[in-house]
């Protein structure tokens, strides 16, 4: 399966520092294969892997069903006031919060 530019990305800037979460744990959380992972982070090393195009965001249907549970908990945990800037980093809409 191909994963957008910016769901891999999210993914790697959580295994890598300064989270350093453990590979395991982020592909259960993402629901993709460890092995996608530690292939992501060798061709980051060996300078391999397709670079992000400036501007793109994947969208609500792109991601994972665990990324969107994790962006809607994010969301909702947010007050009212810092919700829109952080929409806007996330490239969602209020529309995409809904239950």
């Amino acid at each position: 399966m191909k994963y957008s530019i910016g769901f891999r990305n999210s993914v790697l800037r959580k295994v890598l520092p300064p989270e350093n979460r453990s590979v395991a744990s982020v592909a259960r959380e993402a629901g993709i294969s460890a092995i996608t992972i530690q292939s992501w982070i060798a061709k980051l090393k060996d300078g391999t892997l397709e670079q992000e195009t400036e501007g793109f965001e994947p969208t609500p249907g792109q991601r994972s069903p665990a990324e969107k549970f994790r962006l809607l908990l994010q969301g909702k945990l947010l007050p009212e006031d810092q919700r829109g800037e952080w929409l806007r980093q996330n490239g969602l809409h209020a529309e995409h919060l809904t239950l």
